[in-house]
């Protein structure tokens, strides 16, 4: 289980490296002292195997070092403001930030809006709930009761014909 933060820094991991830490100094040290914190764990989005690190803070401007857990190898810094979710491709030399995966466009009927209230949400087609490991963890048409899923970060994925829109909920 992905442990709750404010925001998380998603990598797909493209380097050689046996192991990898995430390091941020700038306003403060972010993750502790060198080399810094290891992923929490991993999520699947759209086919892509994610490892998640924590960026349980909000604002604040910090420089991310990825490196191969203080073994000889580290990309360059990348400037970020800690205000929002960051998704990665990290090679062995460079970090490259990517659209995040989920983003829907503003695009989408007026009819085709989630409504979420409590723990239950309506939409006039079908639902799914996915955990952050890409696991469908409930499903409904017209309306999921997310009641029994435990406190967390969900993504809720909801289809009516050809359109599709989909949202962060956190419980």
């Amino acid at each position: 289980v992905i442990p709750e933060s404010k925001h998380y820094v998603f990598v797909d991991d493209q380097t050689t490296w046996d192991a990898m830490g995430l390091y941020a100094w700038g306003d403060s040290e972010l993750f502790g002292s060198w080399p810094g914190e290891a992923s929490v764990g991993d999520s699947i989005v759209n086919g892509v195997q994610y490892k998640v690190f924590m960026l349980d803070t909000e604002g604040g401007n910090y420089h991310l070092i990825f490196n191969n857990w203080n073994n000889g190898q580290q990309t360059p810094d990348y400037d970020i403001v800690a205000d929002r979710d960051y998704f990665f491709v990290v090679t062995d030399t460079e970090a490259t930030e990517i659209e995040e995966p989920t983003a829907i466009n503003e695009v989408k009927p007026a009819a085709s809006k989630i409504v979420v209230t409590d723990s239950m949400a309506a939409f006039p087609g079908r639902l799914e709930v996915y955990n952050l490991h890409g696991q469908r963890v409930a499903a409904g048409e017209r309306m999921v009761n997310m009641a029994q899923l435990p406190r967390g970060i969900y993504v809720l994925r909801a289809t009516a014909g050809h359109h599709t829109v989909a949202t962060k909920v956190v419980r």
